[in-house]
């Protein structure tokens, strides 16, 4: 019958072009199997840090590094020591210093003609400055306890440069927020050596 033979002919050609594209599939994912780059994943418990290093360095856009606790306070992992001017620590603001104006003993008619005595102005110059001093500590003291309760956040290790980055971002903003500068006009008359000082004063903390 014709009509047979031609089914069995069109049969036998889509078997062959089906084995030919089936082979050919297999060829090409053999080709694509062999030159593609196998991916494993290694499992390293509790990793040193030096291991730690090792994989950020090598493996920093794949590797996947959860923390165990996802927030630390800056008080564990920082450490911000705050530097006074040198005048807050020094013995012109002890009390063994100015008691000694306390002690000085003049006369009516000399606090008129020595007005400008050290002796007299000195005291009220010294006491303004240790107001001062005080202040910017206790300013200072309680912007570190505030910035030592906040907590860094992350979800995976960070890598030592990112640390860095982050802490020092950290300080710098805190630096720039909580700098402060007690300016004050003073003007101080010396008539024993007939110097006359003038100007603004800065302490910086």
């Amino acid at each position: 019958n014709k009509n047979d033979l031609e089914k069995e002919r069109i049969g036998i050609i889509a078997t062959r072009l089906y084995i030919f594209l089936t082979l050919v599939g297999l060829i090409i994912l053999g080709f694509y199997t062999s030159f593609s780059k196998r991916s494993h994943t290694f499992t390293v418990e509790r990793p040193s840090l030096l291991q730690s290093e090792e994989l950020h360095s090598m493996h920093s856009s794949k590797l996947n590094c959860p923390c165990s606790r996802f927030s630390m306070s800056y008080a564990r992992i920082m450490s911000l020591s705050p530097r006074y001017h040198s005048i807050c620590s020094s013995e012109y603001l002890e009390e063994h210093w100015l008691s000694y104006f306390g002690q000085v003993e003049l006369d009516i008619e000399s606090i008129l003609l020595l007005s400008t005595d050290f002796r007299i102005t000195g005291q009220s110059f010294f006491d303004l400055m240790r107001i001062l001093c005080e202040t910017s500590r206790e300013t200072i003291e309680n912007a570190l306890r505030v910035f030592r309760s906040n907590r860094l956040v992350t979800m995976n290790a960070l890598s030592r440069s990112q640390f860095n980055i982050e802490t020092m971002t950290r300080m710098k903003q805190f630096e720039k927020r909580e700098h402060g500068q007690f300016n004050f006009d003073e003007c101080i008359e010396y008539s024993s050596s007939n110097c006359k000082s003038e100007g603004r004063s800065t302490v910086n903390v």
